[in-house]
């Protein structure tokens, strides 16, 4: 499967605040000194540590670490069809990892 963004391609970032973004919504965050681009997942909401929460294409059943919220640079211009959804959903229920 190809990854849903593009290596070397510019892709149109737009600034949100953290309570705009939806299940789905491709992030655009600095994480271990580089940007990153994942799938919002939801608010972090165990213990006090407070942010993001973020899961990738590749390994879904992975959260990354929580993202503080103002380490996320913006909404990614990305249509995320319904058949890269499914793949995620069908990929996070039966991973084994």
């Amino acid at each position: 499967m190809t990854p849903l963004l593009k290596v070397g391609k510019a892709y149109p970032v737009t600034p949100v605040s953290p309570s705009e973004l939806r299940r789905f919504d491709v992030i655009l965050f600095w994480q271990n000194n580089r940007p990153n681009a994942h799938f919002y997942w939801g608010k972090h909401k165990i213990g006090n540590i407070k942010g993001t929460m973020a899961k990738s294409l590749k390994h879904p059943k992975d959260f990354d670490s929580p993202i503080p919220d103002d380490q996320i640079l913006g909404r990614v211009n990305v249509k995320t069809s319904l058949f890269i959804k499914f793949i995620f959903t069908i990929r996070y229920l039966f991973s084994k990892t």
